[in-house]
């Protein structure tokens, strides 16, 4: 939906959200390196943004993204820290209720569950893809 250096960009700051997320819900203070690391962080978006500007004027051989499907990849990944946010939170709410192994596998089971439902739901055509991997060797 959107460009790499979008999503890289985007990624980049999940630290900074879990920062903030972590003053706002467990009231913990902020790490002494926090706002160096926001001045740099937007330095190198700056960067990006200007060089994706002057790239956009000369590349002809890359396919061009409609700007809905842009804002649509790159509220995907801000959604996709968010929620990277919320797990961090989360494991360290549950430090004293939950193992390290509970919180895993609880992650793990959630990674599962929550796409699978969501291909069952919205796009069970999908699930083809499983008789294409059911092929027998012999017949490749």
């Amino acid at each position: 939906y959107t460009y790499p250096y979008n999503i890289t960009l985007i990624a980049s700051l999940t630290p900074i959200v879990i920062a903030i997320f972590d003053r706002i819900v467990l009231r913990s203070p902020f790490p002494p390196l926090l706002w160096p690391t926001i001045v740099l962080s937007c330095i190198g978006g700056f960067l990006i943004a200007v060089s994706q500007t002057l790239d956009n004027g000369s590349s002809n051989e890359r396919a061009r993204i409609a700007p809905t499907d842009n804002l649509i990849g790159c509220s995907l990944q801000l959604l996709s820290s968010v929620f990277s946010a919320i797990a961090r939170i989360l494991m360290k709410r549950t430090e004293r209720v939950l193992t390290p192994t509970h919180i895993v596998q609880t992650n793990n089971i959630s990674n599962c569950l929550f796409p699978f439902l969501y291909t069952i739901v919205y796009n069970p055509s999908s699930w083809g893809a499983f008789r294409y991997l059911m092929v027998s060797p012999k017949s490749l």
